[in-house]
């Protein structure tokens, strides 16, 4: 059994896998049934994962193809950080049973990353800031690695208002790719947003109160 390809990148990405079925014994190998542990076999003579009959040398190529889950790369292959599979073969010789099987396996590393960008509302500019005005500030957080982030929070490590620090950063779903609806947050309005998907983005948004002594620095 061997693979198309030596690894996946995320998840979406197709294994076609090819299997070889060769009858290495001295008599016919008959009623021929072929597995794979991960998705169905497809043997060209009858068009589904059997083959009737194996003459001694003779071979037939079969074929199986696998779609990379999310849940693979979550789970890093399973704890080894590849995807492993096995095709068996199972037949009878002469009235015996015989089998055999082989695996192949497919590197899925994982590959965690956020990035964030950061702006004010329209109305929050130097020359036009108010003693009491609220300036809310934005934070657009995206997954753009290749797994599942959990507990996402926008935490502010760097303020110099002289007011109290912003309000706990409120969390919404701004881009939602396929599959709709699977990053999803557990605690509404907690400032961590619980799970967020590879390919979507949440936007946090948080308010600060000016001051009349930030109003006298600028």
């Amino acid at each position: 059994k061997t693979a198309n390809v030596t690894s996946v990148t995320v998840a979406g990405n197709v294994i076609n896998y090819t299997i070889v079925v060769r009858n290495t014994g001295n008599v016919n190998a008959t009623t021929i049934s072929v597995t794979d542990t991960l998705t169905s076999v497809i043997c060209p003579t009858s068009g589904n994962s059997t083959i009737t009959t194996l003459i001694p040398t003779a071979s037939e190529t079969c074929t199986a193809t696998y779609t990379a889950t999310q849940a693979d790369f979550d789970n890093n292959g399973g704890g080894d950080g590849d995807i492993d599979n096995t095709a068996s073969a199972a037949g009878t010789s002469g009235g015996v049973a015989v089998n055999a099987s082989n695996s192949a396996a497919v590197l899925c590393t994982q590959a965690p990353h956020l990035t964030m960008v950061k702006f004010a509302d329209a109305t929050a500019t130097l020359g036009n800031l108010t003693v009491d005005q609220v300036v809310t500030y934005y934070f657009s957080v995206t997954n753009d690695g290749n797994v599942t982030m959990t507990n996402v929070a926008a935490v502010e490590t760097a303020f110099n208002g002289n007011g109290p620090a912003l309000s706990t950063p409120i969390g919404e779903v701004l881009t939602d790719n396929a599959p709709l609806g699977d990053s999803t947050d557990a605690t509404v309005n907690n400032g961590i947003w619980s799970t967020l998907k590879p390919g979507d983005s949440v936007r946090f948004q948080a308010n600060y109160t000016v001051t009349q002594t930030d109003i006298d620095l600028l």
